[in-house]
């Protein structure tokens, strides 16, 4: 409790709204006005990267800083194997996560798996994210730029709070492993095996996927 009897702003709040929304009440106590639409100011200036890319593809984010919201590479393979039946698909990561994209762009899939893992600036992460008509990955800094672009994404969320985490505009897009232990807010799995991710299947991320894509899951 606050000096006047006034409770702190998280209190008014709750912590099971997003963590934007809080922000946006706290400028609104110090008298701002917030506009109904909001304008991220990202600049998206033209790319040779993105400019090749297939305007109907869909972008996979491949891990994050956390090593325990990174999903499992079956996971991944699961979905490429169901996106490519008529999307082509895009690989997105940093250089860490070369390998796994080789071992995803298997040969069955060849002519529709581009792979821009660790080939990427990112200023040409942001102009590929433009292009894409989807992005699917876990609670990182990729779906917060999807956000800013007023696009969806499909956040797989394990060990951190939906409710707060998910990108602007796509909180119904979030896919979770429903487990007792989460969210657990820990940087790495206290010896679970990742649970909470090893959950999320490719079926109810394509589920999500086709929600925000406007078509029915076949």
């Amino acid at each position: 409790m606050l000096p006047g009897g006034v409770l702190p702003l998280h209190e008014q709040f709750g912590e099971d709204r997003p963590k934007l929304e809080q922000y946006l009440l706290f400028a609104k106590k110090l008298g701002l006005e917030i506009p109904e639409t909001l304008d991220f100011g990202l600049e998206v200036k033209p790319s040779e990267v993105a400019k090749s890319l297939p305007s109907n593809a869909v972008a996979l984010v491949l891990g994050s800083s956390w090593e325990s919201k990174d999903w499992h590479p079956d996971g991944y393979a699961g979905l490429i194997s169901i996106i490519a039946r008529e999307r082509p698909v895009v690989l997105l990561g940093d250089r860490s996560r070369c390998e796994l994209a080789e071992r995803l762009s298997k040969p069955a899939h060849k002519n529709l798996v581009i792979d821009l893992t660790g080939k990427t600036t990112l200023g040409e992460l942001v102009t590929v994210l433009e292009r894409v008509c989807l992005a699917i990955g876990p609670d990182s800094g990729p779906g917060h730029i999807m956000a800013a672009l007023g696009k969806p994404y499909v956040a797989l969320i394990g060990p951190t709070n939906p409710s707060r985490v998910a990108p602007y505009g796509s909180y119904d897009l979030s896919v979770t492993g429903k487990v007792g232990c989460a969210p657990c807010q820990r940087r790495r799995c206290p010896g679970l095996g990742q649970v909470c991710m090893r959950l999320i299947s490719p079926e109810m991320v394509w589920n999500k996927a086709c929600i925000a894509l406007g078509q029915s899951a076949s």
